[in-house]
């Protein structure tokens, strides 16, 4: 088959939207409209203009008119429902949490997204819902497939169910086709036509196969093989086989089975050949033998084709603490029992396959993703591709994360954190069977203090006061300033009180990093967040997005680029180390940005003409604002999260309030807990919750020292107070210093 690639399509895609792009409509970030009087108010007296816009910005990204989840989309709704696994936990609070008149859709739909997610029978998640998106893993990211690269091969006979490509066929990532079978070879099979289903095979003789032409493929740039089929009838057993240089003949062992699907449910079967000792050198001839052992059998032959390693280290941390979070806004206990086991093999997969056990940190070991770059700048000065590294392991697609990766232990410590909780609560009335046994919680409280210790020494670059992103395989420490990386670090509670300062002291200008292009006021040059890096980086990508020169640094995300979600971790992170008031200056210069661009018409409009291009929707640029960056809904929920301090849990929730000086009291209203509608205001020396709806009791956590009007605290612990509220009784709980 004729091989291609398109150059351009490394410019447009270079971030997480690639998945759903092809499926988006323009984003309307000139018209949004007024938020509705049901949606949650966020008033704080003094400052009603910074409430009202924060307000406003909650509302724009809740809307999220383009939303192309396959579970919400399809049905013709725009609710803020799932999407790919990577924002499972990102978005899902400020999602599901404001008690809207659709607050119940929203609800039941993120329920079946968690338990709809697919997992393989190792325990790797899926990245989205739908096997069938991509030609690269179908677990996993969609590029690059096997054109993009050399080595590799590919036939494709149909593009039946293909998901992603429904709404634009010639996206980037779908092979050329669909292809003629005229140089296949077969046995015991009447080859039909091609039809619109594929190559329709019936087989009329016992181990009934089909045989590629003679193939050149390069072993190390095709870990993995995809299948694509129906089985319409019959029984069959299925498996791939393939020929070598060094072993030119089809036998048993060069062979591996391939799973078989439900009849007549499409599939795209991955074989993992590289974990096999012949897949090695040249393969120079593929075939699938259909294992029937009677004739009579039919099967809708789709395509198949080689595909690199393309699965992301994130997914599994990402889905455990989103299916837990669930369970704290929501206390459904049949959903805890029904997801529970899916999340013990979602941890278990990834303390076994990074190792995390034994090494107290994510050790990445996938093809390609050791690390390494896979563009290099020879000492002639000239770049050269090094096809097959680099691939990228997470949000940031097209940075070749991995081998020691500080990025995915940061995602995989708060989960380990949250099932140990969930563990200590309910691991008993949830027992499981083999991988979906429960855990022992001070196992896991134990691993995540021995992962905090590795991290912190591991990853921590002296040199320039702040962690790298990651370690590669030849022992080179990747550090360009990963603003949002060192943020979330101090954030979920990994960063060490020295280092967490030391970042901070960075990022506010208080210190300088040698080596950085971008220092002091210019890392926030462009007000809505930090910059994403601040070190030009021209070395370090994947080989199908090549270097860019310094000028054009500011119109690259990932080369000092802004994404606005990632403040949302600033202002957390501002919260924890330096305290309200720094984390209120943050917000309120977020807060006037956000003015602006109402002013000027929305986001289009404000930087129309600067030069500066919003990224997403097949467009690339240095602005991750809208489109596929729904991580932008966080940004708002910093009052509720942080400034009001309100944490849900399993049996109640926390109002822990960080109050800056200059504030006299913050209002938050329409907080959707359970099946309650809570309205909080919290003064300097006073808590009042409000309730409506289905009261019932719950426990509330106040900070040590505030009391219940004339009702005493009933447990003490961490530095609070935690009280018996019975809502059924009364509408409302006062709380005192």
């Amino acid at each position: 088959m004729k091989q291609f690639f398109l150059p351009w399509i490394v410019l447009l895609f270079p971030l997480s939207g690639v998945l759903w792009a092809a499926e988006m409509v323009n984003d309307p970030t000139n018209s949004v409209d007024e938020p509705a009087e049901d949606f949650p108010r966020y008033e704080i007296d003094g400052f009603e203009a910074e409430g009202n816009a924060i307000r406003h910005l909650h509302w724009r990204h809740y809307q999220r008119p383009d939303s192309i989840s396959p579970q919400i989309s399809r049905q013709g709704t725009n609710i803020p429902g799932p999407l790919c696994v990577l924002w499972d936990d990102w978005i899902q609070s400020p999602a599901i949490w404001p008690a809207t008149t659709q607050q119940p859709e929203v609800l039941d739909a993120w329920r079946l997204g968690f338990l709809r997610r697919p997992i393989a029978s190792d325990g790797y998640i899926a990245t989205d819902f739908s096997l069938l998106q991509s030609y690269a893993h179908p677990y996993s990211w969609v590029f690059p497939v096997w054109f993009h690269g050399i080595g590799g091969m590919g036939w494709h006979f149909s593009y039946a169910d293909d998901t992603l490509y429904e709404g634009n066929p010639n996206f980037g990532f779908r092979p050329a086709g669909p292809v003629s079978n005229d140089d296949w070879s077969s046995f015991g099979v009447v080859s039909t036509e091609i039809t619109s289903d594929g190559w329709m095979l019936a087989l009329t003789e016992p181990g009934a196969y089909v045989q590629s032409p003679a193939v050149g493929i390069m072993s190390e740039q095709a870990p993995w093989v995809q299948v694509r089929f129906r089985h319409l009838k019959g029984n069959i057993k299925p498996r791939f086989q393939w020929t070598t240089r060094e072993h030119p003949d089809f036998d048993d062992i060069k062979s591996l089975p391939i799973p078989l699907p439900e009849l007549e449910e499409p599939v795209a079967i991955t074989v993992p050949v590289y974990r096999h000792p012949y897949w090695s050198g040249t393969v120079t001839g593929i075939r699938i033998d259909w294992g029937n052992a009677d004739p009579g059998a039919v099967v809708a032959f789709r395509g198949l084709c080689t595909h690199y390693d393309t699965r992301h280290n994130t997914n599994n941390a990402f889905f455990v603490r989103g299916a837990l979070r669930h369970f704290a806004w929501t206390g459904d206990k049949a959903f805890l029992s029904e997801i529970m086991g899916k999340v013990r093999r979602a941890l278990r997969h990834d303390l076994r396959e990074f190792q995390v056990s034994s090494e107290h940190y994510v050790l990445t070991t996938w093809p390609g993703h050791d690390g390494r770059a896979g563009l290099v700048l020879t000492p002639e000065g000239h770049w050269t591709k090094r096809i097959g590294s680099g691939i990228g392991n997470n949000y940031w697609d097209i940075f070749p994360f991995g081998h020691h990766d500080a990025y995915a232990t940061i995602q995989l410590y708060p989960a380990l954190l949250m099932l140990a909780d969930a563990e200590r609560r309910f691991g008993n009335t949830i027992p499981g069977v083999g991988e979906e046994t429960p855990f022992d919680p001070q196992y896991l409280e134990e691993l995540a203090a021995k992962m905090k210790t590795k991290f912190n020494d591991l990853f921590w670059v002296p040199e320039t006061g702040r962690f790298a992103g990651w370690i590669d395989a030849d022992g080179i420490v990747r550090d360009f300033g990963f603003t949002s990386l060192n943020l979330e670090a101090i954030h979920y509670g990994l960063a060490s009180d020295e280092h967490a300062r030391s970042v901070l002291d960075w990022l506010s200008g208080d210190r300088l990093v040698d080596g950085d292009i971008n220092q002091g006021a210019d890392i926030y040059h462009s007000r809505f967040a930090p910059r994403c890096t601040t070190k030009f980086n021209p070395d370090c990508w994947f080989w199908m997005y090549g270097p860019a020169p310094v000028e054009g640094r500011d119109n690259r995300l990932q080369e000092g680029g802004l994404v606005l979600g990632f403040s949302y971790f600033d202002v957390m992170a501002r919260l924890k180390v330096h305290g309200a008031d720094d984390a209120w200056k943050r917000m309120r210069d977020i807060s006037e940005w956000y003015r602006d661009v109402l002013k000027a018409g929305g986001y289009e409009a404000y930087y129309a003409g600067t030069g500066v291009t919003l990224q997403g929707n097949n467009v690339g640029g240095g602005l991750g604002l809208a489109h596929e960056f729904f991580e932008s809904i966080m940004v708002p929920t910093v009052l509720l999260d942080g400034f009001l301090g309100f944490v849900p849990d399993a049996e109640g929730f926390a109002v822990l309030p960080q109050f800056p000086s200059d504030w006299s009291k913050l209002r938050i209203t329409r907080i959707a807990w359970r099946e309650m509608v809570l309205d909080i205001t919290v003064t300097p020396d006073r808590i009042t919750i409000n309730s409506e709806g289905a009261r019932m009791p719950c426990k509330v956590c106040v900070p040590r020292g505030w009391k219940r009007t004339e009702v005493p605290a009933t447990s003490q612990a961490n530095g609070i107070d935690t009280f018996t509220v019975d809502f059924s009784q009364t509408l409302r709980a006062v709380f005192e210093k």
